[in-house]
């Protein structure tokens, strides 16, 4: 059975062809299942009945080509036909404008709209590339009912082959429907997608022939009134609006670049823990059965690839009752806001009535001491910049042996960077030459999320002048001469890494090891702590809040709008504040290096 074993990231999948002559009655090449297992015996023999399960699919496609086809491929093709009409009725050119608060302007249908299918694209091309396809998921248990398919709602192990199968086939027609609408929103109504299975429904709807269970379709039309066949409503279940809502605060401004990411996570997990239910039926109790279940989660839970295909409970399960940290108060807080957001944004738009059910949560204060706030001491930034990485290692890559080499890389800008502008690792991670600019003689760093790009925040988003004593440096020069071209990274070293897909992935690897080598490793204090240092400092030489905020891009918490980073300061009010900071004992090390020179 070893043969149909493959094991990904430390779980095994099963994995078998579909032989030559089923193929096309299937719709797939290959059946592939995760066993959900690290044990290659317990794999062995959920593989043995997956093996068993398949034999019988098979044998059923030779019995029964014209059912397999029928129920299989047709039902694909039902669900892609229906995409198109529901997109065409609820979601056309003819509803409401949308207002933007970011840009304070009107914003056009098609925009939201357009907004709206690329976020769900996106969402289910990642989905089918990582093999997380599953008919619960998809949540199209309604529709199977509705074209008489009701064997396939059983949990038995029988049916798990052929769901897996379907539930590809239909993930894949709803990729070409968003792909289509797109097109027609552009006004492109000849446009096919390159998938066949469903290009051809289109032209089977443009001559009026795409119905594909017609009998089960004549007889409910026969039994629905008539009022219902105009217009059938029933209640929203999270898993159909969750990325409606994402959209819409994409559109509006106020979720961007990571927040994006996290808040998808969190209704994910949320439906995974509370069920898939009509948004109206959630209760209090979904909400805090929610957060105490998390609470569990180890601290770096996010960040491990592993997770990605395992449950909540799974996770915390594998932690076998170890003592370790867990998720900070912050964290939690941050998942009841994208609830609590989610569930008001419903109420304002009147797709239900009653309370927000995430409302009145009480969180209590988190006094550990990895949430407080803590800074590099003086000491430990002289050894830090005192170090070869800065003076002269072996090599470049011995960077913590002793040497004449000095690599200015990322490995030696990042860490300077953040000590005088306080910024977060992946905001200049990612920076592409385009984001170096010079206003009335002022050089600054332009932090946005556009191209790619990931913040954190709509407050991320800001101008940071060059602080004058890394311009001192060379660091200008250094970005003029690594790269020519505008998009392309500063940084031409640094790939997207980790679960976040996060530029300074390797980095944040790399200095931690770097730190334990040259013996200034100090738990808690870290990249982010140079950001902590950075705040100090200014507020210590009397820099006001306010443009402190605005340097770092930091929401306090207070009735402070988005304006207020992009135009409540000039960039020369941010530039003289900037140029207050100054760290001595850092800046003797590099006069000496240049003197010695």
């Amino acid at each position: 059975m070893g043969r149909y074993l493959q094991n990904q990231s430390g779980t095994f999948y099963f994995r078998r062809k579909v032989p030559t002559e089923f193929k096309e009655r299937i719709g797939v090449t290959e059946i592939k299942r995760s066993l959900g297992t690290g044990s290659r015996k317990l794999a062995k023999i959920r593989a043995a009945q997956l093996y068993l399960v398949s034999e019988r699919l098979f044998e059923y496609a030779k019995m029964n080509p014209r059912q397999a086809s029928k129920y299989i491929q047709n039902i694909a093709r039902e669900m892609f036909s229906r995409e198109i009409e529901k997109w065409e009725e609820n979601f056309s050119l003819k509803s409401a404008d949308v207002f933007c608060e970011e840009t304070n302007t009107i914003e056009s249908s098609r925009s939201f709209t357009r907004a709206l299918m690329q976020s769900r694209l996106d969402a289910e091309k990642f989905s089918l590339q990582a093999n997380k396809t599953s008919l619960s998921s998809l949540n199209i248990e309604p529709f199977l009912s509705s074209v008489g398919i009701e064997s396939l709602h059983d949990d038995d192990n029988e049916n798990q082959a052929l769901k897996q199968i379907l539930a590809r086939l239909v993930q894949r027609g709803q990729i070409a429907a968003y792909e289509t609408m797109l097109a027609r929103l552009d006004g492109d109504y000849s446009f096919r997608p390159n998938d066949t299975l469903f290009s051809a429904v289109l032209d089977m709807k443009d001559r009026g022939e795409a119905e594909f269970f017609p009998e089960r379709n004549k007889a409910e039309a026969n039994e629905q009134p008539r009022s219902e066949q105009v217009r059938s409503k029933r209640p929203v279940q999270f898993s159909e609006i969750y990325e409606t809502v994402i959209a819409q605060m994409i559109q509006t401004g106020q979720w961007k670049g990571q927040t994006v990411n996290q808040n998808r996570t969190t209704f994910v997990r949320f439906i995974e823990v509370a069920g898939d239910k009509p948004v109206s039926e959630y209760q209090k109790s979904d909400i805090a059965g929610f957060i105490s279940l998390i609470r569990k989660l180890p601290r770096d839970w996010g960040r491990s690839i592993k997770s990605r295909d395992l449950s909540l409970q799974q996770i915390i399960k594998n932690g076998g009752g170890k003592v370790q940290e867990t998720l900070a108060v912050n964290t939690l807080k941050r998942h009841h806001r994208a609830l609590s957001k989610f569930f008001s944004h419903l109420l304002n738009e009147g797709v239900y009535e009653g309370r927000n059910p995430a409302s009145g949560y009480k969180f209590e204060r988190d006094s550990s001491k990895r949430n407080k706030r803590q800074e590099w001491s003086v000491a430990n930034l002289e050894i830090l910049f005192a170090s070869p990485n800065w003076q002269g290692s072996k090599s470049k890559v011995h960077r913590s042996n002793a040497g004449s080499v000095i690599t200015k890389d990322e490995k030696y800008w990042l860490p300077l960077l953040a000590l005088y502008h306080g910024n977060r690792l992946e905001e200049f991670a990612q920076l592409r030459k385009s984001d170096i600019q010079s206003e009335a003689d002022i050089p600054f760093f332009h932090i946005h999320g556009a191209g790619g790009r990931q913040i954190k925040n709509a407050q991320s988003e800001r101008r940071v002048p060059v602080h004058p004593t890394i311009v001192k440096l060379g660091f200008l020069d250094y970005v003029d001469r690594i790269m020519t071209e505008p998009e392309r990274s500063i940084f031409p070293a640094l790939r997207p890494g980790g679960a976040d897909t996060k530029y300074g992935f390797a980095f944040s690897k790399w200095f931690s090891r770097y730190r334990q080598e040259i013996g200034v490793f100090e738990r808690g204090v870290d990249y982010h702590s140079f950001r902590h240092g950075f705040i100090t400092q200014l507020l210590n030489k009397g820099v006001s809040k306010e443009i402190v905020e605005a340097l770092v891009g930091h929401d306090s918490g207070e009735s402070m709008t988005t304006s207020v980073y992009h135009k409540g300061f000039s960039l020369e009010n941010l530039a003289e504040a900037i140029a207050k900071l100054e760290w001595p004992e850092v800046e003797k090390l590099f006069a000496e290096k240049a003197a010695d020179n």
